[in-house]
This record gives C-alpha cells, sequence and structure tokens, in this order.
C-alpha cells in the first residue's frame, strides 16, 4: 500500500477561504437571465447533460438528446453536487485590487471623473507602468474573501498556507491529511 509509506509525510498548500455570498449568487442563476457569462449555457448543458435547443452542436453536447430548462437544478434526479473552487476568493481578490487600483489612476489623472462619470482625455494614452506601481502600493481588505491584501515591492502576494500532515485516523487504518499547522509571510492582519 503506497499510502502507508507516506504516512507522517508533511505538505503545504494555499490556504483557501470560502466566500458565501458567491455561492449565494453561483446558485440563483439560471440559463436564461445569466446572459452576460457566454459559457453558462455550456455549463448548464454538460453539468445537467441536455441541449438548449438553440445552441450549436458541440463535440460536448452533440450526444445530449434531453432539452435543458432553467430548473434542471431543482430536479432531484438531475441535481449535482455543488462546491465552491477553493481558489475563487483569488480571483475576487485580484479583482478588486485591479478595480481599485484602475479607481486610483482615474482618480489621479482625470480630477473631476466622480463628477462627470466619465473618462478624461488626460487618462490617455492609457500608463500601464503608472497601473503597475499604483496596484504593488494597494492594500485593502476584501470584505468577502475576509483577507487584507497587500504586495511585496515585486508584486508578489502575500502567501498564507496551511500545513497537513497525512496520518492514520484511527483503528481501522483509515489515512488522512491533518492540518498541523500555518504560514504566512506577513503580520498575520489578513487572518479572519
Amino acid at each position: 500500500n503506497f499510502g502507508r509509506a507516506a504516512i507522517n509525510a508533511i505538505t503545504i498548500a494555499p490556504k483557501l477561504y470560502l466566500i458565501s455570498e458567491f455561492d449565494d449568487y453561483f446558485n440563483s442563476l439560471n440559463p436564461s437571465l445569466n446572459t452576460r457569462n457566454p459559457w453558462f449555457r455550456e455549463y448548464w448543458e454538460e453539468t445537467y447533460k441536455c441541449k438548449f435547443e438553440e445552441s450549436p452542436k458541440t463535440f460536448f453536447n452533440q450526444n445530449y438528446t434531453r432539452i435543458c430548462s432553467d430548473t434542471d437544478n431543482t430536479h432531484t434526479n438531475l441535481s449535482v453536487p455543488y462546491s465552491q473552487e477553493g481558489y475563487v476568493h483569488y480571483v475576487v481578490d485580484a479583482v478588486f485590487a485591479l478595480a481599485i487600483s484602475v479607481q486610483k489612476l482615474i482618480d489621479e489623472k482625470c480630477v473631476n471623473s466622480l463628477k462627470t462619470g466619465a473618462l478624461c482625455k488626460e487618462f490617455f494614452p492609457f500608463d500601464g507602468a503608472k497601473l503597475v506601481s499604483i496596484l504593488r502600493s494597494t492594500t485593502f481588505r476584501n470584505e468577502l474573501s475576509k483577507r487584507y491584501i497587500k504586495f511585496t515591492s515585486i508584486g508578489d502576494g502575500i502567501g498564507t498556507y496551511d500545513i497537513f500532515q497525512y496520518q492514520i485516523t484511527n483503528s481501522t487504518d483509515t489515512q488522512d491529511y491533518f492540518t498541523i499547522g500555518e504560514f504566512s509571510d506577513n503580520d498575520h492582519t489578513n487572518e479572519r
């Protein structure tokens, strides 16, 4: 048994933070109302093994004969267990960091942008180097991920990690990973 050879092995993985608001959002989606995401119908077809009448035939849906509906996720025989991908919070944090940085750049270049709601001519040509500089100095607390976000001088995010050990869990010889510690290369201000 190869698992026994790994007993007491120590591993490290990025710390994961689930965002309950994302679960609420995602579980409320349906194909008729979610028209801004071009991949959602494809996801729906693949998840519920069906095809929308107006969907083009693809490699993924070519064998589905059942017609999709907005209520596929409510049928017990079709229900698919949902769990949030553990790295969603990194995407959310990145989008917020970029949005905050772009807004700071707009505020710096276009003094009256809040009044007019438009970008000024001084914003162009776009200054990518200035945006990177602003991004690297941006710090904020993301209330969705419950993390304090900041960057190193070279642009790396502050790493937080869980430390696991592979152990035998009980007398039935079951093996699993257990969290035995954590590491953060900051002052712990990003902890919940």
